[in-house]
């Protein structure tokens, strides 16, 4: 790929989400990983030892330093830190198109590839969310690893690429744990590059060293018990109701990635339904198929077919398999993304140009399809400008979801709306009606209304469902006494 082509796919994308600047921090995590960390207000050289340290419970070194750098640099300033996460999808798109280009995959249909990729609406939570941020750490380090290793298996200075596959992977984990299953990764990247050019392997010690080296940097951080793999294996697998939205989820996932207009980027599967087992079965079906299509490529040599287990590979540790919630997330797909995209892009154009379209006619439909990308793209950004715009765009995706009106009515209780705030959180109780809380907080927000006596009712239902809800307490103790009624002559 030319570097004039790859300039190009890395500004469109970058000017694809840029509305971000202007957007806030968001109580999705923003708070406690960044704004309240107190390990992350420090400026005391001891601070980053302390972020390296395995004692951590949720270890992610490489994506606490990148935001240290953030408060060293400019405090706590949303512009700053959305403009950090920019920049590092810059790099992401860049060395993404190096691998690509490497393998082959470059050109105008590269370029258009790229941005297709991470202009796709879901990648918006990884980019919009400041949070997300150990996505796109995870994703550079990630594709620059994969492109050092094609530059390894092509025979160059293989001690210095060598080192530098060990080196990108230690850090890709140390961003994002789920990039453990690099090594796999690496094994089907081997094999399309042998596909493609079948010389002779003089060196299979070598392959065998840099995977070793995987392995022994892996072992350390899969033994903290924090990378997030290891405890997923805990537990006995179950085939159950829940192993049910297990199977549903490539599916689901597919259908997020070609049809991404009503997104899920806040976890949860839908609720379980008449349409559950069916939906269950054509994921394995659908999942079957492309196995077979990978093998079929395969048996034929063609490069595709291990690049196509690319995918399957980078979403095994989101299959959940331990007991337990299935969830969901956009940013569960960053890297899924780019593999999908070249192979479809490429798969669409031979299509195209086998059916005799013609050219004009080929960029006329990429145009309306970067079009539209863009368009739900700037749709679900807006979704991410403030915690208000989140929760509200939670409750539109899961309008059953008493924590998302809960959610909702913290955001509009912090930015002074106490009348949508009671609102919110009287939706949250009617959808949870045993939960004392959303009474609670409904009572707190129609106070500062003044709004007595709704509020006392309601606190004397919060206490009726949990006598010990504190909160609830306090809130009816600063309540004035009810007056009793005037008394009157008794009637005759």
């Amino acid at each position: 790929m030319s570097r004039r082509l790859l300039w190009a796919a890395v500004i469109g994308v970058v000017a694809t989400h840029a509305v971000c600047l202007g957007h806030g921090f968001v109580d999705f995590d923003d708070d406690v990983i960044f704004l309240n960390n107190p390990l992350l207000r420090r400026t005391d050289a001891g601070a980053l030892w302390d972020i390296l340290s395995f004692d951590r419970p949720d270890w992610r070194p490489l994506r606490d330093l990148s935001h240290w750098l953030d408060f060293l640099v400019h405090g706590q300033d949303p512009f700053w830190a959305h403009l950090h996460n920019l920049v590092l999808l810059a790099g992401v798109v860049a060395a993404a198109g190096a691998f690509f280009g490497a393998l082959g995959f470059g050109g105008a249909l590269g370029a258009f590839a790229l941005f297709v990729a991470f202009a796709h609406p879901v990648q918006v939570e990884a980019v919009a969310w400041v949070s997300g941020r150990k996505e796109l750490l995870a994703g550079l380090f990630f594709f620059l690893m994969l492109r050092a290793f094609v530059a390894f298996v092509d025979g160059r200075r293989r001690a210095l690429t060598g080192a530098a596959v060990v080196a990108c992977f230690a850090l890709g984990v140390m961003a994002k744990g789920h990039v453990v299953v690099a090594p796999a990764v690496l094994a089907l990247v081997w094999g399309v590059r042998r596909l493609q050019a079948p010389v002779p392997w003089r060196a299979p010690a070598a392959l065998v060293g840099v995977v070793g080296a995987l392995a022994v940097a892996a072992v350390p951080l899969i033994a903290r018990g924090g990378v997030m793999l290891a405890p997923q294996l805990q537990g006995s697998l179950k085939f159950s109701l829940v192993m049910g939205d297990r199977l549903q989820l490539p599916l689901r996932y597919l259908g997020h990635l070609v049809w991404p207009v009503d997104l899920n980027h806040i976890y949860l599967t839908g609720r379980l339904g008449a349409a559950h087992t069916a939906l269950a079965v054509a994921s394995v079906i659908v999942t079957l198929a492309l196995l077979a299509l990978a093998a079929v490529w395969l048996r034929r040599r063609d490069p595709r077919g291990p690049l196509l287990l690319v995918p399957m590979a980078l979403m095994l540790p989101y299959l959940h398999l331990r007991p337990g919630v299935v969830y969901m997330a956009d940013r569960y797909l960053f890297l899924v993304v780019p593999f999908v995209a070249v192979l479809a892009v490429f798969a669409a154009a031979d299509g195209l140009r086998r059916a005799g379209v013609a050219p004009r006619l080929q960029r006329g439909l990429a145009a309306v399809l970067a079009a539209a990308l863009v368009t739900l793209t700037l749709q679900q950004q807006a979704a991410w400008r403030d915690p208000v715009s989140l929760w509200s765009r939670m409750t539109q995706v899961y309008p059953e979801s008493d924590w998302g009106f809960d959610r909702l009515g913290q955001a509009l209780f912090r930015a002074g709306d106490l009348e949508g705030a009671a609102g919110a959180f009287l939706a949250a109780a009617e959808r949870a009606p045993r939960k004392s809380k959303h009474p609670s907080n409904a009572a707190a927000a129609l106070m500062g209304l003044g709004r007595t006596e709704m509020a006392r009712v309601l606190l004397h239902r919060a206490l009726t469902l949990n006598p010990n809800d504190l909160s609830a307490r306090r809130n009816l103790a600063r309540l004035p006494p009810t007056r009793p009624p005037p008394s009157g002559t008794a009637p005759e």
